[in-house]
Order: C-alpha cells, then structure tokens, then sequence
C-alpha cells in the first residue's frame, strides 16, 4: 500500500514538474484556473490524509504496537523513525488520544475545519 503511495505522490510530482517546465519555470505562467483546480484538490487529499493519519495513529497508540516495533513509545516512534519534530510528534498524538474520546474530530480534520495544534491546545489540562 505504501508503495502505491508513494508511486501516486511521484506520479503526481512528475506531472507537476512536466507542467512547470512546459509553461518555461513560471509559476504563474500556467493557466489561472488549472492552478486553482489542482491546488484545491490537493488541499482537499492534504486533510483527508489528515484525518487518515490521525486515526490510524490512534490506532497504533492504543495498541502500543511501538513496543512490538521496538520503540518505547509512539512519541519514540514519531520522531525517531518518521522525523517528526518533537513539538508536531506531541500534537498529533494527543489529537489521536482525543479522537478515541470524540472520533467526530476525524471529520472535523478531513473538511479542514480544526487543526491539530487547536485540537493539542484543547487537550492541555
């Protein structure tokens, strides 16, 4: 799945460069409302992939499947194997630990209405 993925991310990279260079490196140079199109559904994947992450995060938190992966932790696991930064590995976790309280958030994250640091800042005690 990962290797679809990421195939689909190159595809898409290799298209975007296809087309910079057709319009001669000008970014502004391609069509208006082409740019919009593609720049709005990316944003659109963006959240979704969001809210996909967030769950499945949790999912992987709860289970402690770190330990299973030989981390101490999912913290551990973030920022040493996928490197996150510290402050981003502690957002989204505690947005994780919280959709398994309020699984709406999952949606809330996939239509861009709410982002994890407001999501980690309502977690604070």
């Amino acid at each position: 799945m990962i290797n679809l993925f990421l195939a689909a991310l190159s595809n898409n990279f290799t298209e975007a460069r296809h087309r910079w260079r057709l319009f001669g490196g000008n970014a502004t140079g391609g069509i208006p409302n082409e740019i919009r199109q593609h720049l709005s559904e990316v944003i659109s994947h963006y959240h979704a992939n969001n809210a996909a992450f967030i769950y499945w995060l949790a999912q992987y938190d709860g289970q402690r499947l770190y330990l299973e992966d030989g981390f101490t932790s999912t913290y551990d696991f973030l920022v040493r194997c996928h490197s996150f930064s510290e402050g981003s590995a502690w957002r989204r976790i505690r947005v994780a630990r919280l959709s398994l309280k309020v699984p709406a958030i999952h949606e809330l994250i996939a239509a861009g209405y709410i982002s994890f640091t407001v999501l980690s800042s309502s977690t604070h005690s």
